[in-house]
């Protein structure tokens, strides 16, 4: 993993980074750790370097913690980011900005540990892609990308997000069943390795199959996926839906604090 770590305080700084390089030697050797003092150092920074986590304090000096990360996802860019704060009022503004996490300061190197696997996890899914047979060809996508399939006849459309683009919609000439089997480690939450946190299929009506993933609102008549998009629940699936997506919610957040 590159990590960018945004702290203005120098002490606090060294001692993360100290931390991370620790946890990345044994856990992902060829990771990196960049320190930044302020926004407009990382900023600059950016436009050179992809990084796969952002760890970001709260109160910076000139653009803060907090809209910094506004900037960040208004540019549709959905890198994992992680706040520093001394406050847990700001905890909930985070979820906003669809932080993965937080760290309460003083942070401690079990928490650290904690966060890091939980961003690896999710980075190694992102990693992960599916091979759809269209009709002119062989098409790859990321695992993490696919929101959902709708059966349409004999073929399925595969609707994918593909940032900052507008949702993309593949057609392929399978069936729901078949397509659904294909999907790495299996559909359900049962079935999903330890390292499916994040991409996990379920079925609210016998034409789709939904990654929970992109799932923006649970009714209990609908699901209204990220892009806007609405799909049907049908009313002998909603128990298990349900079911299946608070167990995900819990799975994604990774072990509970001690």
């Amino acid at each position: 993993m590159q990590i960018a770590l945004v702290e203005d305080n120098s002490d606090q700084r060294a001692y993360l980074s100290g931390l991370m390089e620790a946890w990345l030697r044994d856990h992902d050797p060829g990771g990196q750790v960049f320190a930044y003092a302020d926004s407009k150092s990382f900023l600059f920074a950016r436009e050179d370097l992809a990084f796969d986590l952002w760890i970001l304090d709260i109160l910076l000096p000139g653009i803060n913690g907090m809209d910094l990360a506004r900037q960040l996802r208004a540019e549709e860019d959905l890198t994992p980011l992680v706040f520093l704060t001394g406050e847990l009022s700001y905890v909930f503004e985070g979820y906003k900005v669809s932080a993965l996490d937080y760290l309460l300061k003083p942070v401690g190197e079990a928490e650290l540990a904690r966060v890091l696997a939980k961003a690896q996890a999710l980075t190694l899914d992102q990693q992960l892609d599916l091979v759809l047979t269209t009709e002119t060809g062989l098409i790859s996508r990321p695992l993490s990308q696919i929101m959902y399939a709708e059966a349409q006849g004999k073929y399925l459309e595969i609707h994918v997000n593909r940032h900052p683009q507008a949702t993309e919609v593949i057609r392929i000439r399978e069936s729901l069943e078949a397509w659904g089997q294909a999907w790495p480690q299996g559909q359900t939450l049962q079935e999903a390795g330890p390292r499916h946190l994040v991409d996990v299929l379920v079925q609210p009506h016998r034409s789709y199959l939904v990654n929970l993933r992109w799932l923006a609102k649970l009714s209990t008549t609908a699901l209204t996926m990220a892009d806007g998009s609405v799909i049907p629940l049908a009313r002998g699936r909603r128990q298990e839906v349900q079911a299946q997506y608070l167990a995900w919610c819990r799975r994604k957040a990774g072990p509970s604090r001690p």
